[in-house]
């Protein structure tokens, strides 16, 4: 899977797209494969070092997007294979 990320502090110039591994999805959770994602402010932010970031780089940006089911997790029962849906407040959605 290819994400779009950023190791440094910086404008537009610092973002690349790099291979990542696949994610593996917990029993409560679903995997999207987003057809468009949001971007706002706090993304910029971010990406120029003026929001709090956790962990260590490659960050990967965005909260907001849409897309379709691939992958549910064992105790999730109000989604489905193919569902189309969208979500908002869910980190590295780029």
């Amino acid at each position: 899977m290819k994400a779009l990320v950023f190791e440094r502090f910086g404008g537009p110039d610092v973002l690349h797209y790099q291979d990542i591994p696949n994610p593996s999805i917990g029993p409560t959770d679903v995997l999207v494969r987003t057809k468009a994602i949001g971007l706002n402010f706090a993304d910029v932010y971010r990406r120029k070092g003026n929001y709090h970031l956790t962990g260590t780089p490659p960050y990967i940006l965005g909260y907001e997007g849409a897309g379709v089911v691939e992958e549910v997790g064992a105790e999730v029962s109000h989604v489905n294979l193919g569902d189309c849906i969208a979500f908002a407040d869910v980190p590295f959605a780029n």
